[in-house]
């Protein structure tokens, strides 16, 4: 779901939060910032995402969120992917 959050200066930063499913089953919720919410067209609902730099946070379980430096690689052509698709 897209939302827009205000910072402390009163500017809008949109922001869209979607969950992530390992391969045991735990789903953990990945918050996405600013530009990365443009970046991300769904195109399946099972996606494959390599993500790299998050912020990792512990409260109530794990919380994923990108920042400026995070980087991303959709549908990799790695054998990992390919049993997450065929799971």
């Amino acid at each position: 779901m897209k939302k827009n959050f205000k910072d402390h200066k009163d500017e809008e930063t949109p922001l869209q939060e979607i969950i992530v499913i390992n391969d045991q089953l735990k789903p953990t919720t990945l918050t996405l910032w600013g530009e990365c919410v443009a970046f991300f067209k769904f195109p399946s609902p099972f996606l494959i995402i390599i993500a790299m730099r998050l912020k990792v946070s512990s409260y109530n379980g794990i919380t994923l969120s990108t920042k400026s430096s995070t980087t991303f690689i959709l549908d990799p052509s790695i054998p990992e992917a390919n049993s997450l698709k065929a799971w």
